[in-house]
């Protein structure tokens, strides 16, 4: 079905080829799982798979790509729309239409479809990605996790034969990304479509894949089956800074054989290969969360009784009130559309509510002008691209620095240190719009860092980031705390959000549901299941196996060696 043998692409202006001698080939039914760090062509090869590469994107190819027979380079973009759909990283760059059922239907009708297939197809892609009460929605009214939903059904309408996904399930909450990467394998399979599946977060996707295709600075490193991959080359997975399973780093840790993906049968495993002890002693706690005494600290953020609603719509925000301390670290979790990204708009004055108030260390802002808060306060939005405006990364870390009157040393001062904790250093000189959707992220964080704001407010800070980046990012985050610096940032990464959050505030339907420290709102069952979150693999293995929580694969490995618990190696 997807013949590749690619020599070279270069992007013009460049010196270095983003792709080097890729070749492989898919069949029919394969779903096939692409990871690799940030910025390793990733995304360049989908682009060349479908056609947008050479037909919509400039550079030199030097190579063929194949699809059911066809040549890539020689087949129209209109003709290779029937036979494969991609949904791209960010939802916004493919979505035309303003109402819902218009951006589904888009396609079909310009397959020429009759209208009452057309129809059937709008109501079967809406009900597959759980969609079907917004048909009649404005798309610019939705979420963002909303909005890539629409754009994943406007590509199962069109019924393609090659499913091409970068990066999926970004937006999407948990329970989201479970079911609709679920009935996007499973339609694979039926109907033996070939699915080639970009993702970051390989411990949501893994389970999907057959088969992967690691990549490191353009070319494939590793082309292997899954079970291949987990048995073999797990070092390489650490090497290059990817995430794996917690299970099967647990087991990897343990020398255990098994590689179980998820947490039901990792316990069925570990129970098989641990000894129960004739007298259970009481478990040694696990680490501390990460805490963070504020009753003595200052308030950074108040919000009190805040409503909200985007004009013809319901409330988005209903009554709420939180405060939040200076320097604290704050995770808001929560279902696609329950008001994550409205709220962190009201904290810093680009939204104000239609009642109540928000204040900034003190302060109420409802009646000032966004603008007056800047150099304080600092934001990161969904889509970096909204916010990159200059013609190099080194001078979009610098605009905000000059535009707030800081000395020219004291910049480069900045502009070195910022560039460094972003990891941006070697791309310095490159312009901002030509970098990968993960590196874009990072500039435009870096471009907010570099002004040294009072607070940082960050919406889906981890998206297209590998696990070293969001490592190194998170824990400068935790030094910045230490000096006074308060962080809220919005994320669907559990695991980020447990490991370094001083606190986690879940919203639903527009209200707080739950409000505490990360061990403890994981541990509350009830909300969990209210919210359809998904617990971190080794929490949930924690509580199966009678220990308490942990908050990394490595403590945990270690208790079960040590004997916690009712359970001996």
């Amino acid at each position: 079905m997807i013949d590749v043998d690619i020599a070279s692409f270069t992007y013009p202006g460049q010196f270095k080829a983003a792709l080097k001698d890729i070749r492989f080939r898919i069949t029919p039914g394969e779903c096939v799982l692409i990871a690799g760090p940030t910025g390793c062509g990733k995304s360049t090869l989908l682009k060349c798979l479908n056609g947008i590469i050479p037909h919509a994107s400039e550079g030199t190819l030097a190579g063929t790509v194949h699809m059911n027979g066809s040549d890539t380079q020689t087949v129209p973009l209109a003709r290779m729309a029937g036979m494969v759909g991609m949904v791209q990283q960010n939802p916004d760059d493919q979505i035309f239409s303003l109402v819902v059922e218009d951006e589904v239907g888009f396609g079909p009708e310009n397959l020429c479809l009759p209208v009452a297939e057309i129809d059937r197809r709008i109501d079967t892609a809406l009900s597959q990605v759980g969609m079907q009460p917004y048909r009649k929605h404005r798309v610019d009214a939705l979420s963002g996790g909303q909005r890539q939903r629409i754009v994943i059904a406007s590509i199962l309408a069109m019924q393609p034969a090659v499913l091409l996904l970068d990066e999926p399930a970004s937006q999407l909450d948990p329970k989201g990304a479970r079911e609709i990467l679920s009935v996007m394998a499973r339609l694979s399979a039926e109907s033996k479509r070939a699915m080639v599946l970009v993702e970051h977060r390989i411990h949501e996707v893994a389970h999907l894949a057959n088969r992967f295709i690691i990549m490191d600075q353009g070319r494939i490193v590793l082309d292997a089956d899954r079970q291949t991959v987990f048995q073999k080359h797990i070092d390489l997975f650490h090497h290059l800074g990817l995430r794996l399973p917690e299970t099967v780093e647990l087991f990897h840790r343990l020398d255990l054989d098994d590689q179980p993906l998820t947490t039901d049968d990792a316990l069925t495993a570990l129970r098989k290969n641990l000894k129960r002890k004739d007298e259970p002693r009481h478990a040694a706690p696990g680490r501390a969360a990460p805490d963070m005494k504020t009753g003595d600290r200052p308030p950074a953020i108040t919000i009190d009784d805040l409503w909200f609603a985007y004009e013809g719509q319901n409330w988005t925000l209903k009554g709420v009130s939180l405060g939040i301390s200076q320097g604290e670290i704050v995770a808001l979790l929560g279902n696609n559309g329950s008001g994550k990204s409205t709220l962190l708009l009201q904290m810093c004055g680009i939204l104000k509510p239609a009642r109540g108030e928000v204040s900034i260390f003190g302060g109420c802002i409802t009646h000032k002008k966004p603008e007056s808060l800047v150099g304080d306060v600092a934001v990161v939005f969904q889509d970096p691209g909204l916010m990159l405006c200059c013609d190099t990364v080194e001078k979009e870390t610098a605009f905000g620095p000059g535009n707030l009157n800081v000395a020219p040393a004291e910049i480069d001062k900045r502009v070195r240190e910022t560039l460094t904790v972003m990891t941006l250093s070697d791309m310095a000189a490159k312009a901002p719009q030509s970098l990968s959707g993960g590196q874009r992220l990072r500039a435009a964080v870096a471009s907010v860092l570099s002004m040294q704001p009072r607070i940082v407010l960050l919406d889906e800070p981890t998206s297209g980031q590998d696990r070293r980046n969001i490592k190194g990012f998170m824990e400068h985050l935790k030094t910045l705390s230490g000096e006074g610096i308060t962080s809220v940032f919005i994320t669907h990464d559990m695991e980020t959000a447990l490991e370094f959050a001083h606190r986690i505030i879940i919203l639903d339907h527009g209200t707080i549901l739950a409000d505490g420290k990360p061990a403890t709102i994981f541990a509350d069952g009830d909300t969990i299941a209210q919210t359809s979150l998904k617990p971190p693999q080794t929490m949930a293995l924690c509580a199966g196996l009678g220990l308490s929580p942990s908050f990394c694969v490595a403590e945990l490995a270690d208790r079960i060696r040590r004997g916690d618990g009712p359970w001996l190696m």
